[in-house]
């Protein structure tokens, strides 16, 4: 009888000794709190951490790359000047001085551009005197430029082209007011903001 007894026994420590080699591992100690090595901090609201941030302050609401910096795109400004004269006259009426003052405010924005004004005739009248008629136009709203809008008056030039250059062309009372004028147009670019959209974006403002 104490043979089975012995190896009953046997088979139970072996096999408790099975199990605890399956189950049995190494559970590591996990501190109690872990160091941040990366600043989390978002100082512009951009939306990206100041551990990846390359662009600081960048402006509320643009969009931005994923190093934080706003993304660009060339935008352009124009604006065209029509100053019309009354028949053999170079004065300049008060009526364009919101067209001059758009005029100014526009270059002064941009500090590089410079304005070639026209000056224009009808074909009234002998064409040489026409020529000095459309400089003199030309020059007056030039100086006005220079002196009532404070703009450089190396950034103008005033150039007179007589009646070569019609607006409308004939023998009529409508053509030739229409061509008795001084004229520029600017064109200019610069770099803008991509904003981000939201539900205050209007269709004119939406990119």
């Amino acid at each position: 009888m104490k043979m089975p007894i012995l190896l009953f026994t046997s088979i139970a420590v072996s096999g408790c000794a099975a199990d605890n080699a399956f189950f049995a591992t190494d559970i590591p100690v996990m501190p109690d709190t872990t160091a941040q090595l990366k600043d989390l901090r978002d100082f512009d609201n951009d939306g990206v951490i100041e551990a990846r941030e390359d662009c600081e302050n960048t402006i509320l609401g643009a969009q931005v790359n994923n190093d934080g910096c706003p993304k660009e795109e060339i935008g352009e400004r124009s604006l065209r000047l029509d100053v019309k004269f009354a028949n053999n006259s170079d004065k300049l009426t008060s009526e364009y001085s919101k067209n001059l003052e758009e005029l100014a405010r526009f270059m002064n924005k941009d500090k590089s551009v410079v304005v070639e004004i026209e000056g224009h005739a009808s074909s009234v009248g002998a064409a040489a005197y026409n020529q000095r008629l459309s400089q003199r136009r030309a020059t007056a709203v030039a100086e006005a430029l220079v002196n009532n809008y404070g703009i450089n008056a190396s950034r103008v030039r005033a150039v007179g082209y007589g009646e070569t250059r019609p607006l409308i062309e004939g023998n009529t009372d409508i053509a030739h007011q229409q061509n008795r004028r001084v004229m520029a147009t600017l064109n200019t670019q610069f770099e803008r903001t991509l904003m981000k959209w939201n539900v205050y974006t209007d269709d004119t403002t939406k990119q």
